[in-house]
C-alpha cells in the first residue's frame, strides 16, 4: 500500500513537468502570429530597402502563397534557459515550381512560462535574400 502512495504521489509531482511546453508546429505557428501582429512597429535590419516594411514583405508572400508563387516556411528552436525562441521565416518564391528567389527572415521571441511563444524578444528583425 505505501508502495502504491509513494508511486502516486510521484505521478502527480512528474506529471505537470511533461506537460508543460508545446509542440514544435505549435511553437512555430505562435511565433509566426507573434511575428505577424507586430508587423507594424519592427525594425528592419539587412538585406532591404529605406521605403521596405515587414508587413509590406509579410502581405506580398502571403498574397504570393496563396496564389501558388511562393512556399513559406517557419522554423523556431526553443533556447530553454532563457525563455526564448530564434526564428527563421523561409519565403521561397517560385515560378512554375522552380525556386527563383529567396527571402529569410530572422527574428526572436519571448516565451511564457508554458514555453509558448508570445511577444517578439526585440522589435527588430534581420532579413537575407537570395535566388
Amino acid at each position: 500500500m505505501k508502495k502504491l502512495m509513494m508511486l502516486s504521489l510521484s505521478m502527480l509531482i512528474t506529471l505537470p513537468a511533461f506537460a508543460k511546453g508545446i509542440s514544435s508546429s505549435e511553437a512555430n505557428n505562435k511565433a509566426l502570429e507573434v511575428l505577424i501582429s507586430s508587423a507594424g512597429s519592427i525594425k528592419l535590419e539587412g538585406d532591404v530597402r529605406d521605403s521596405e516594411t515587414l508587413s509590406g514583405i509579410l502581405s506580398r508572400a502571403l498574397i504570393s502563397a496563396g496564389k501558388g508563387g511562393a512556399v513559406i516556411k517557419n522554423d523556431c528552436v526553443f533556447i530553454s534557459r532563457d525563455g526564448i525562441y530564434e526564428c527563421h521565416l523561409d519565403i521561397q518564391h517560385q515560378i512554375d515550381g522552380v525556386s527563383v528567389g529567396e527571402t529569410v527572415i530572422a527574428y526572436e521571441t519571448f516565451a511564457d512560462i508554458n514555453d509558448v511563444p508570445e511577444k517578439m524578444l526585440i522589435q527588430r528583425v534581420y532579413v537575407s535574400r537570395g535566388h
